[in-house]
């Protein structure tokens, strides 16, 4: 409820009021409910009474917001881990609007407002545009919570939009819920323009007595999920298996609560990577601080204090030297953070300084292994030349072969060619002696044939057909 706090995702935790009463499946093991009954308490059911806070609870994020800026930090702030910041009962509202204000009187604090009734948040919302220093939340302790409470957290302007799957009691998938450039193409495959949606995921098991334990894969589901969009995810406890090979273990910056078979690990590792990841919000611009010096001091000036004679002889002085004493102590207060600053920025280069030395040190080594970078630059060139050079010995080997084979077939190919031309030859030689012979055949007397077999011209003739049959 102060300034420490073991929940892993915040800085503080801060309670408006103690007490609330269970509405859904998450609520059954309720830790908030377990301790108040523990320090005799009764503030958990829907009309009983609620426990309140004096102005000394209420100052302590005054105190967080000063602490912060002389820091030069954010700090997160749990809202409410012993109550519902939006639990719908008219006695509560004076409560919240002092709440209200006190945010907008914290602008280095982020207020995380988690809760399980997003649809009493959407309705009872007191800013119209997203303040820079509010993250809204819900619980989504298993698909049917989060498919049931998303629309209603998406709809109300938070610089952040986040999903607390804590407890986890079932296998929850967000997929169509997560912000991001996938979500965006989908919706504009649709016909629809881009809408809001879950920017941070936490997870983590039940804890306590009866606790229902998470598998390891409903983890997995939304590690990768997230990954895939982008969102960052932090994985808040898990049970400790306490074996070796487990795929949840312990690692650096996580630790064991608890002891036996319900132990938890907070910050666990999840396949040997811890996830922890929040999401990156724009700081607002903040005012130019030698400005605001100069400002104050002319005010200062032209409020210089007259002292007067009172009726009783004493010397007063008026309401200008109060407002003058304000305008002092507000330079000086604002010169303070100045010289602050100044340390910080000093502070940030004498680390750079150090980074810088060590950089000159490893300067040598950073030598060699450029040098040792050319060289294999330069044993790469001479294989590749070597490959080169064995390439186009293959391919003048293959060409030497290659020709002596193409004329070999070139001369085969004229030899062909002559013997088709000879037997071209021989067949009209042959058709011309079979048509005489048919012609003798076709005479009917002796002086015929001689006419026709004249002689030599027969012989050339029979001689001819004679050498081409051979």
């Amino acid at each position: 409820m102060g300034k420490s706090t073991g929940i892993a995702w915040c800085d503080h935790t801060f309670n408006p009021w103690w007490g609330c009463f269970k509405i859904s499946p998450g609520c059954k093991h309720c830790y908030a409910a377990t301790f108040d009954k523990r320090v005799g308490g009764d503030n958990w059911t829907p009309d009983g009474p609620r426990r309140f806070f004096g102005d000394k609870h209420w100052n302590d994020p005054i105190r967080w917001d000063r602490e912060a800026a002389a820091a030069g930090v954010r700090r997160r702030v749990f809202c409410a881990s012993m109550a519902d910041v939006f639990e719908d009962r008219r006695d509560l509202d004076e409560h919240r609007h002092r709440l209200w204000a006190l945010i907008d009187k914290t602008p280095h604090l982020d207020w995380l407002l988690l809760t399980k009734r997003p649809d009493v948040m959407r309705r009872l919302w007191p800013w119209p545009t997203a303040p820079k220093n509010v993250w809204a939340g819900t619980t989504m302790e298993d698909q049917e919570r989060a498919d049931a409470r998303a629309d209603d957290l998406l709809s109300v302007p938070a610089v952040v939009h986040f999903a607390s799957v804590e407890p986890m009691i079932g296998p929850v998938s967000l997929w169509a819920m997560l912000a991001g450039k996938l979500r965006d193409e989908s919706l504009a495959a649709l016909g629809s323009p881009p809408l809001p949606g879950l920017t941070w995921v936490i997870a983590g098991a039940e804890s306590g007595h009866g606790a229902r334990p998470a598998q390891v894969d409903w983890y997995r589901t939304l590690r990768d999920e997230c990954a895939a969009a982008g969102v960052p995810f932090l994985l808040k406890q898990a049970i400790d298996p306490q074996a070796a090979d487990a795929p949840i273990t312990l690692g650096a910056g996580s630790w064991r609560k608890g002891k036996g078979a319900g132990a938890l690990i907070e910050l666990p590792y999840l396949d040997g990577v811890k996830h922890a990841a929040f999401p990156e919000v724009p700081v607002a611009d903040q005012p130019d601080p030698l400005a605001t010096v100069r400002a104050a001091l002319d005010l200062a000036a032209k409020a210089t204090p007259e002292p007067w004679a009172a009726e009783d002889g004493s010397t007063k002085w008026g309401d200008d030297y109060d407002l003058w004493s304000m305008i002092r102590d507000g330079a000086g207060s604002v010169i303070c953070d100045m010289l602050e600053s100044g340390r910080r920025a000093h502070r940030q280069i004498s680390a750079d300084a150090a980074a810088i030395v060590a950089l000159r040190n490893a300067a040598p080594a950073i030598a060699d292994l450029c040098r040792e970078v050319e060289a294999g630059r330069s044993r790469i060139a001479t294989a590749e030349s070597r490959i080169a050079s064995i390439g186009a010995e293959i391919d003048r080997t293959l060409g030497e072969h290659a020709g002596g084979r193409i004329s070999a077939l070139e001369a085969g190919r004229d030899r062909i060619a002559t013997l088709e031309a000879e037997l071209a030859r021989a067949r009209s030689t042959l058709k011309e002696a079979a048509d005489l012979f048919i012609a003798i055949q076709a005479t009917d007397g002796e002086e015929e044939h001689r006419a026709i077999c004249d002689g030599a011209a027969l012989a050339a003739k029979i001689d001819a057909a004679t050498g081409a049959k051979e």
